[in-house]
């Protein structure tokens, strides 16, 4: 490459760097206040390709930039998005993104007011800890498809939620062959919510927390819980249990 040449591409690097900051610079100045603090972040995030954990919950994450600010994080392997209004386009199409990486996810106190937000989360089959605590969930406000893509779950955290009624969801727990860790509690739960294919089908199952519930202790109940032969950690506490029967 001779001099001429080079002087030609090093002025078309300049050209293109200089469009780049004039755009932005207009979205900083044009956009509204809110607008231009979402775009901040989003640039921002996409400068750490090699980011593995991000820890952001407590926020208020913008609704149209940060979708895609996520997809360029293609080594993310923890994301921690709890206690952020993530209703509408908030998450990222995980499985259109290529973020088959992420192997822990906590989208606790999100509160998803439909099944659009969480729906976001099927295909993500790497994962393997799991958090949608503190949310109200119910039927309605998960996704069918959620239960299919999770083969690898160990850790699954359901707490604080409003389970008792919500057969789909529970029911489909017994899809879950590697789960290790089920957090149940704060979910009004009493003996006839516990299907019984949960302890028949979780011979891996090492913790329980079915705590703060309204489990009487049937002897279903516990003939079930004497199936769990891995289990470590059981957690009973709060319940309306009177006796071992």
């Amino acid at each position: 490459m001779n001099g001429l040449e080079k002087t030609i591409v090093h002025g078309l690097v300049f050209f293109v760097a200089v469009i780049r900051t004039m755009i932005h610079v207009f979205l900083i100045f044009f956009l509204p206040i809110k607008d231009n603090l979402d775009l901040e972040y989003g640039i921002l995030l996409t400068r750490f390709t090699h980011l593995q954990s991000l820890y952001a919950s407590g926020n208020a994450i913008g609704n149209w930039i940060m979708p895609e600010a996520f997809c360029k994080l293609h080594n993310l392997k923890e994301l921690d998005l709890s206690f952020n209004p993530l209703n509408g386009d908030a998450l990222p199409h995980f499985q259109v993104c290529s973020l088959a990486s992420v192997g822990q996810l906590y989208l606790s106190g999100v509160y998803p007011s439909s099944s659009l937000p969480l729906l976001r989360v099927c295909g993500l089959k790497n994962i393997r800890r799991l958090d949608l605590s503190n949310n109200n969930l119910i039927d309605d406000s998960m996704p069918h498809c959620l239960f299919n893509d999770l083969p690898y779950l160990e850790s699954f955290e359901l707490s604080r939620n409003n389970l008792k009624n919500s057969n789909h969801v529970l029911s489909a727990l017994c899809r879950l062959w590697n789960l290790k860790r089920l957090d149940l509690s704060y979910n009004f739960l009493d003996d006839g919510s516990v299907p019984s294919c949960l302890f028949e089908k979780h011979s891996l199952l090492e913790s329980l927390d079915i705590s703060h519930n309204n489990i009487r202790g049937s002897p279903g109940f516990f003939s079930g819980i004497c199936k769990l032969r891995n289990l470590q950690v059981l957690n009973l506490q709060d319940n309306l249990i009177q006796g071992w029967t």
